[in-house]
Protein backbone atom coordinates (compact mmCIF):
# COMPACT_ATOMS: atom_id res chain seq x y z
CA UNK A 1 0.00 0.00 0.00
CA UNK A 2 1.42 3.37 -1.15
CA UNK A 3 0.06 5.10 1.94
CA UNK A 4 2.23 2.96 3.74
CA UNK A 5 5.05 4.17 2.09
CA UNK A 6 4.34 7.77 2.21
CA UNK A 7 3.76 7.76 6.05
CA UNK A 8 6.85 5.92 6.96
CA UNK A 9 5.78 3.03 8.46
CA UNK A 10 6.41 0.80 6.15
CA UNK A 11 9.80 1.51 6.26
CA UNK A 12 9.78 1.56 10.16
CA UNK A 13 7.88 -1.97 10.11
CA UNK A 14 10.50 -3.29 7.76
CA UNK A 15 13.57 -2.11 9.77
CA UNK A 16 11.78 -3.88 12.94
CA UNK A 17 11.21 -6.79 11.26
CA UNK A 18 14.93 -6.81 9.80
CA UNK A 19 16.08 -6.29 13.48
CA UNK A 20 13.97 -9.23 14.55
CA UNK A 21 15.20 -11.16 12.25
CA UNK A 22 19.18 -10.70 12.61
CA UNK A 23 18.98 -10.82 16.37
CA UNK A 24 17.37 -14.26 15.91
CA UNK A 25 19.94 -15.58 13.43
CA UNK A 26 22.64 -14.15 15.76
CA UNK A 27 21.03 -15.65 18.94
CA UNK A 28 19.43 -18.91 17.69
CA UNK A 29 21.97 -22.12 17.89
CA UNK A 30 21.11 -23.41 14.72
CA UNK A 31 20.90 -20.58 12.26
CA UNK A 32 24.14 -19.17 14.16
CA UNK A 33 25.77 -21.66 12.45
CA UNK A 34 24.90 -20.64 8.88
CA UNK A 35 27.36 -18.12 8.84
CA UNK A 36 30.63 -17.61 7.65
CA UNK A 37 34.29 -17.07 8.93
CA UNK A 38 36.20 -14.95 6.69
CA UNK A 39 39.38 -17.13 5.29
CA UNK A 40 40.87 -14.32 4.35
CA UNK A 41 41.74 -12.09 7.23
CA UNK A 42 40.81 -15.20 9.77
CA UNK A 43 38.65 -12.89 11.80
CA UNK A 44 36.94 -14.07 14.55
CA UNK A 45 33.71 -12.47 13.51
CA UNK A 46 31.23 -14.37 12.05
CA UNK A 47 29.50 -12.95 8.91
CA UNK A 48 26.35 -13.89 7.00
CA UNK A 49 25.28 -13.33 3.36
CA UNK A 50 22.46 -11.35 4.16
CA UNK A 51 25.43 -8.35 5.30
CA UNK A 52 25.36 -6.80 1.82
CA UNK A 53 26.84 -3.92 3.24
CA UNK A 54 30.28 -5.56 4.49
CA UNK A 55 30.01 -9.04 2.95
CA UNK A 56 30.55 -10.16 -0.85
CA UNK A 57 30.02 -13.44 -1.73
CA UNK A 58 32.16 -15.55 -3.90
CA UNK A 59 30.32 -15.90 -7.70
CA UNK A 60 32.06 -19.30 -8.07
CA UNK A 61 31.91 -20.80 -4.99
CA UNK A 62 29.42 -19.05 -3.25
CA UNK A 63 31.42 -19.08 -0.36
CA UNK A 64 31.49 -15.45 1.49
CA UNK A 65 33.86 -12.89 2.65
CA UNK A 66 34.10 -9.53 4.40
CA UNK A 67 33.62 -7.27 1.12
CA UNK A 68 37.15 -5.67 1.53
CA UNK A 69 39.33 -8.92 1.74
CA UNK A 70 37.29 -10.31 -1.44
CA UNK A 71 38.50 -7.13 -3.07
CA UNK A 72 42.21 -6.95 -2.47
CA UNK A 73 42.65 -10.78 -2.62
CA UNK A 74 41.20 -13.75 -5.14
CA UNK A 75 39.08 -16.34 -3.04
CA UNK A 76 41.34 -19.18 -1.46
CA UNK A 77 38.66 -21.95 -1.87
CA UNK A 78 38.49 -21.54 -5.62
CA UNK A 79 42.45 -20.92 -5.97
CA UNK A 80 42.52 -24.68 -3.67
CA UNK A 81 40.41 -25.44 -6.27
CA UNK A 82 42.27 -24.83 -9.26
CA UNK A 83 45.40 -25.82 -7.65
CA UNK A 84 44.13 -29.25 -6.61
CA UNK A 85 42.79 -29.90 -10.36
CA UNK A 86 46.38 -28.73 -11.40
CA UNK A 87 47.72 -31.70 -9.21
CA UNK A 88 45.35 -34.16 -9.96
CA UNK A 89 45.84 -34.09 -14.01
CA UNK A 90 43.01 -37.51 -13.72
CA UNK A 91 40.34 -35.78 -12.11
CA UNK A 92 38.04 -33.93 -14.60
CA UNK A 93 36.68 -30.89 -13.74
CA UNK A 94 33.21 -32.48 -13.07
CA UNK A 95 34.26 -34.17 -10.32
CA UNK A 96 34.83 -30.30 -8.55
CA UNK A 97 31.84 -28.56 -9.64
CA UNK A 98 29.62 -27.31 -6.95
CA UNK A 99 26.06 -28.24 -7.34
CA UNK A 100 23.70 -26.14 -5.61
CA UNK A 101 19.93 -28.04 -5.86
Amino acid sequence: DLLTVLSGYMETHLNNLLNFTTEHIRRCLLCSQKGFICEICSSAEVIYPFQLEITSRCLECFSVYHKNCLEKQRCPKCTRRERYMQQQPNIGSQHLLLDMD
